[in-house]
């Protein structure tokens, strides 16, 4: 297990691949909150990627408006995503 710190680079490359991804998926009008990781707010929802309070491993939680499907194809799109970091 490793821990990950939030530095500026960390952040910008999870920020970076998380507008690719939000753009592959048509998602428009993103808003990024990097008060507490990195928060993403759009028109149907939000995802929020983030260090745990407690242990060395990196959160991701979200939500969607449309459906609880959609919420979890978008969880594990972003999972997959820092994966490819290697970031989890």
């Amino acid at each position: 297990m490793k821990d990950i710190p939030f530095t500026e680079e960390i952040h910008q490359k999870i920020i970076n691949v998380m507008k690719e991804c939000f753009d592959d998926l048509g998602k428009q009008k993103i808003n990024v909150n990097r008060m507490d990781g990195c928060r993403f707010d759009f028109e149907d929802g939000w995802l929020l990627i983030r260090r745990s309070g407690t242990s060395p491993y990196l959160r991701i939680s979200g939500e969607s408006t449309i459906d609880i499907n959609h919420s979890i194809e978008l969880n594990n799109k972003a999972k997959k995503k820092m994966q490819e970091l290697n970031l989890i």
